[in-house]
């Protein structure tokens, strides 16, 4: 069945530097949690640990080349409010996207068994009678395959979730988003 238009997409793969933004993230501990930084916080149900553009953009660089070669574009671009999710039992990330943004990105420092998953939801559910959606296995859903170290680059306009986190172990994440501009 080819598509008419091809309405999403991403891009995923293992940061090439991940130890290094392992050994990052791990001198943020909860005491760095400030969930009154971002508006949005109060609609989900997470820790949020702010971070610098500037602290941060060295150690993003490496993927943000690979992400350049793999669409085949060279671009400047700049980072806009990257940010550390920690999910405890119980936690989640509600429907969202990231506008007026160009790009958004989501790097897994850890994944695990009951972890919660990242989702992105077919806004575009709605164009298929239920029949078709049976006929044709269209999910309102799709969980990207993650693990230790992926790095997700997406559209910021995309809606995406984080389902509830079942796990006594600790989840975390960096996210941000980025404007882009084309050389």
């Amino acid at each position: 069945m080819p598509a008419i238009f091809n309405t999403v997409n991403y891009w995923s793969f293992k940061a090439p530097n991940y130890e290094k933004i392992l050994e990052f993230s791990n001198k943020k501990t909860d005491k760095d949690i400030d969930n009154t930084f971002f508006p949005w916080s109060r609609q989900c149900n997470i820790g949020i640990i702010p971070i610098t553009s500037v602290e941060f953009q060295y150690l993003l660089q490496p993927s943000i080349e690979l992400f350049s070669d793999s669409i085949g574009r060279m671009f400047h671009y700049a980072l806009h409010d990257p940010w550390i999710n920690v999910y405890k039992k119980g936690s989640f990330q509600e429907l969202h996207t990231h506008e007026p943004h160009d790009m958004s990105c989501v790097l897994f420092l850890n994944t695990g068994e009951d972890f919660s998953n990242f989702y992105f939801f077919n806004r575009y559910d709605i164009s298929y009678p239920l029949l078709w959606k049976t006929l044709l296995n269209i999910d309102q859903r799709y969980y990207p395959k993650v693990e230790d170290g992926t790095i997700i680059f997406f559209p910021s306009t995309t809606l995406h979730g984080v389902t509830v986190h079942n796990s006594d172990i600790t989840r975390r994440t960096i996210s941000c988003n980025l404007e882009l501009t084309i050389t």
